[in-house]
């Protein structure tokens, strides 16, 4: 197993590499004893959580709105989410993206160069080595700055806490052009590890800047985390989850 340290709490933690159930890679922070990734597949849990039921599924309820699509991701991790909507995209010319994903904590090249979706990766009509280039690509894009990985998906990789979006008005008029959001990916650590993450304060602060019918999609369906979400102004939806995960949100902006 490789090693690399992120921190939590302000403390430095090793960072290791495992294989998930599905052969796909995830980090484990030991010390919390937490995964980036489900450990029952972490491929198969981001297909299912935020491409299946977030970026497919907006496209799929606003045909005619869907030309942009603006999607924040909190946080960005093993950069798996951004990497598989930029396949996404590929695929479906007809649409851009802009990606805005944020990390304090970020991994390394070499530490990315070592995650195997690449090879994992299917369904795509791309070659590995494609798949290899584009995601290096990503994890090679400077932070706090917007740039374009391919003709049509902008990547803005924003060196911020998740905590700060409780006031999201700076990202939207710096990096959004005053746009709304039209997804949400919040994969942050589990509310068992970081309660504060999961806060109607902060989701609050995200549904300011979505457009009314825009989606939110999170693998936690803690009643905790639904409750926040409606406090906030969102209609939460429970659906089936991924293998080893009962139920996932899907939250709708009121």
């Amino acid at each position: 197993m490789k090693e690399r340290y992120t921190f939590a709490a302000g403390r430095a933690m090793k960072r290791e590499i495992i294989t998930t159930a599905d052969g796909s890679s995830t980090l484990k922070v030991a010390e919390i004893d937490e995964c980036y990734h489900s450990v029952n597949g972490a491929l198969a849990e981001s297909m299912h959580i935020f491409i299946t039921n977030g970026l497919r599924y907006y496209i799929s309820k606003n045909p005619d709105k869907s030309a942009e699509i603006t999607i924040l991701e909190a946080g960005f991790g093993t950069g798996l989410n951004c990497l598989l909507s930029l396949l996404e995209k590929q695929s479906d010319p007809k649409y851009t993206i802009h990606y805005i994903s944020l990390e304090i904590y970020p991994l390394d090249k070499s530490e990315a160069e070592k995650l195997n979706y690449p090879e994992t990766i299917k369904g795509y009509n791309i070659s590995e080595r494609e798949v290899r280039e584009l995601f290096i690509k990503i994890h090679s894009a400077k932070w706090d700055r917007s740039e374009v990985i391919i003709p049509g998906f902008t990547l803005t990789k924003l060196a911020l806490a998740i905590e700060n979006l409780s006031d999201c008005h700076t990202i939207k008029e710096k990096y959004l052009n005053g746009k709304d959001l039209n997804l949400v990916y919040f994969d942050a650590f589990s509310p068992e590890k970081q309660p504060e993450l999961w806060s109607s304060s902060i989701f609050n602060g995200i549904g300011i800047i979505m457009k009314p019918g825009s989606i939110l999609t999170t693998y936690s369906s803690k009643g905790v985390v639904k409750q926040a979400l409606r406090d906030a102004g969102f209609n939460v939806q429970r659906i089936a989850g991924p293998a080893g995960k009962k139920h996932i949100i899907r939250a709708e902006k009121l």
